[in-house]
């Protein structure tokens, strides 16, 4: 059995030819328009079933390498998405923790400042009440 490289897979899809006698089938790939896309003629040693049967089966065979190809594609195309979804929620994540940081520091923030608040008041208060009792120590 030989072989034959068909430039238009990659990696490069091995074409084969099946050695029949005197004749020769040379299996290529449809999709791209290779030169080896050429099913040679069974002469002498194929009768007319065998011909459809083996054409039959090599329909077949690119039918089902294409559907694997395109199961291939789907495949890539649903991890590069995946990989996209993951990195993304993990920068969700990050920022997600960052935000709550800063709003345990605000919190924390506003707290010290509503203490700070009340103790002026309190200074506020005494402070006013030594002003009267000195204003009304004076009268």
């Amino acid at each position: 059995m030989a072989h034959a490289e068909c430039v238009c897979f990659q990696p490069s899809f091995t074409s084969e030819m099946f050695d029949r006698g005197n004749s020769l089938l040379v299996v290529g790939c449809e999709r791209h328009h290779c030169p080896l896309n050429k099913v040679g003629k069974m002469e002498r040693t194929a009768n007319r079933g065998e011909q459809d049967v083996l054409k039959g089966a090599l329909k077949s065979l690119v039918n089902a390498l294409d559907v694997l190809e395109d199961a291939v594609d789907h495949h890539v195309d649903d991890c590069r998405k995946f990989h996209t979804l993951n990195d993304e929620m993990s920068d969700m994540m990050l920022d997600r923790s960052k935000l709550a940081q800063s709003l345990d520091q605000s919190e924390a923030r506003a707290q010290r400042l509503e203490e700070a608040n009340k103790e002026v008041s309190r200074r506020l208060v005494t402070a006013m009440e030594s002003i009267r009792s000195v204003l009304e120590a004076r009268k």
